[in-house]
């Protein structure tokens, strides 16, 4: 396995485990057994605005990461062809993690005064960061992705041998 598919996975599998353990506290604070003096007293009722971020963390943090891990893995190479370089997807990989932790930890923010505009800052932000990252990701599996019939015969994408 290339050394940046065990990356994208491998950061696929931490925010996988971040997700559950957000879920997993969002659930002990909804079945009742955080209220009270069973957890020293604590306040988990917060817990609950960061539900958006469970949802973001488990779609774009592992889902995306580990499909495009897999892809960069298992799509044949074009032996033609340059790839992109290492440098550029681990940047790329940079900017789409960058990106899941600032969507994620705008919620963070919203019970300030004018958070309105601070959350919604911190969103397009990190969601620009995540769509630069994929998309040198997707740019570096696209060329990989051929018919079948040009794959047997040999040709690459525009017919030439």
């Amino acid at each position: 396995m290339p050394q940046h598919s065990v990356l994208l996975v491998r950061c696929a599998l931490l925010w996988f485990m971040t997700g559950v353990l957000l879920g997993v506290a969002m659930l002990f604070e909804r079945s009742g057994l955080a209220s009270g003096n069973w957890l020293s007293g604590g306040d988990w009722s917060g817990i609950w605005m960061l539900r958006p971020s469970h949802a973001w963390i488990m779609l774009t943090g592992f889902m995306i990461q580990l499909a495009l891990g897999v892809a960069l893995w298992i799509l044949p190479r074009n032996r033609r062809r340059a790839g992109l370089g290492k440098a550029i997807l681990l940047s790329a990989t940079a900017a789409l993690n960058l990106g899941v932790v600032v969507v994620a930890a705008a919620p963070l923010v919203a019970g300030e005064p004018g958070a309105d505009e601070l959350l919604n800052g911190f969103r397009v932000a990190g969601m620009a960061l995540q769509m630069a990252g994929i998309g040198v990701l997707v740019r570096a599996v696209w060329p990989r992705i051929q018919s079948a019939d040009a794959i047997r015969s040999g040709l690459n994408r525009k017919g030439e041998a």
